[in-house]
């Protein structure tokens, strides 16, 4: 299964980045900037995700913040939820 797949299956998602994290760690035990931003991109998928698995979502940004600590930099984050658009 692909970001994008993945990205479908698990909608809504309450924080994406940590979702992204996740997704990551599930790839790379220590994962770096590199896969981090890799999984980041479905975000600006929206427009092949609403073609390809006929769905439209929306997000949230709010105004709480995370800590991502990757093994090659530290990030902070908005918490930022996705959910499918009714």
């Amino acid at each position: 299964m692909n970001l994008t797949e993945r990205f479908v299956k698990d909608l809504p998602i309450n924080d994406f980045f940590s979702w992204c994290f996740t997704v990551s760690k599930e790839q790379s035990e220590n994962p770096n900037h590199e896969l981090f931003n890799k999984a980041t991109a479905v975000l600006f998928q929206d427009s092949e995700i609403e073609i390809k698995h006929g769905i439209r979502f929306d997000t949230e940004f709010l105004p709480e913040r995370i800590e991502i600590e990757l093994a090659d930099a530290i990030l902070e984050m908005p918490v930022v939820i996705c959910k499918l658009r009714k």
